[in-house]
């Protein structure tokens, strides 16, 4: 999912059954949207979920990938 908010900031939620999984599926996202004038600004642990998920729920961990979008200077 990703998340528009002010139309400067951004915000990609990948999720996975493991944290490199949930990191991995945020990402796999990022690169359109930095051909598109966005960069990376921050990407959030990895962190499991305390309702009680089972192993192998693919919604046990979640990511955050924050972005900005790149200021063009008029020349």
């Amino acid at each position: 999912m990703t998340i528009e908010l002010d139309g400067h900031t951004a915000v990609v939620h990948g999720w996975g059954d493991d944290p490199m999984s949930a990191v991995d599926y945020a990402l796999e996202r990022v690169p359109n949207m930095v051909e598109n004038g966005w960069e990376v600004q921050s990407i959030s642990h990895a962190f499991g979920r305390d309702h009680g998920a089972e192993p192998g729920d693919p919604y046990r961990y979640s990511a955050v990938v924050m972005l900005r979008r790149q200021r063009h200077e008029a020349s």
